[in-house]
């Protein structure tokens, strides 16, 4: 496993959460192939800040209503 130097399971349960989803998601093929489309997106302008997409659809101030 690519930045995992345990010798098992036990160990890997070991980990702190942050370093133990790290290496479930490295190796999780589906969500990383979305994690490139979402950087290639974003060099490539496609992404929109939500605060435009809030005012697009109406809600602007839904923010503050909810809390």
């Amino acid at each position: 496993m690519s930045g995992y130097e345990g010798d098992g399971f036990d160990d890997l349960l070991n980990l702190p959460f942050n370093e133990y989803l790290a290496v479930y998601i490295r190796h999780d093929a589906e969500f990383m192939a979305g994690i490139c489309r979402g950087m290639k997106d974003l060099k490539e302008g496609k992404i929109q800040p939500w605060s435009e997409i809030r005012k697009e659809l109406g809600l602007e101030h839904a923010d503050a209503d909810a809390g």
